[in-house]
């Protein structure tokens, strides 16, 4: 399942905001990059599910 890691335009990198009470925890805070709460992204339309 590699499609994800070499088309980083079909995701949106969420890069702030929190999923909870743990705020300042890889597991509940959004970041750049691979982070716990949105993994490596959010899909951005159609084209994340191709390959």
């Amino acid at each position: 399942m590699s499609f994800p890691y070499t088309h980083g335009e079909a995701l949106n990198d969420v890069r702030s905001g929190t999923n909870g009470e743990c705020a300042g925890s890889y597991l509940c805070t959004g970041a750049v990059g691979y982070d716990g709460p949105t993994g490596i992204g959010t899909p951005n339309g159609p084209t994340a599910s191709t390959g």
